[in-house]
């Protein structure tokens, strides 16, 4: 049984929710951003997940990999031990305006996972769609 336009407009507005309360909402305020115009529920659904993709990617163990290994080879520890991650400091109106002190930089074994998931529902969604449209 396909979706109605009311269930892709909930799944966007709880995704939405979540967002906000798990502390991304200038994540989600990003996102909702790029929206040039809307295309109907299931199209500005696929367009939020699409861009969130795109944007969690960002801070993905693919680019904090690259820098550490980059960092590794260009770097020594005292101890000898490679470089796990990085900090980077706020400046004070950073701080303010961002509510940290620091952004830490490692992998994400969570947070590769949530990609993975995300990729998933894209194409399920996608796939139910196209196929329920040709009937």
């Amino acid at each position: 049984m396909p979706l109605s336009d009311s269930e892709y407009t909930d799944i966007l507005r709880s995704l939405r929710m979540t967002m906000r309360e798990s502390g991304l909402a200038a994540t989600d305020e990003r996102i909702m951003s790029e929206f040039r115009e809307r295309q109907g529920p299931f199209h500005d659904l696929m367009a939020y997940l699409r861009l969130l993709i795109i944007d969690l990617s960002l801070g993905s163990d693919a680019q904090v990999r690259t820098v550490l290994h980059r960092m590794r080879t260009a770097a020594e520890t005292e101890s000898g031990v490679p470089i796990q991650g990085f900090r980077l400091e706020l400046s004070p109106e950073e701080s303010r305006r961002y509510g940290t002190e620091s952004v830490d930089f490692g992998p994400s074994p969570e947070l590769n996972q949530t990609l993975a998931d995300l990729h998933s529902l894209l194409e399920e969604l996608g796939t139910a769609y196209w196929h329920n449209r040709r009937g």
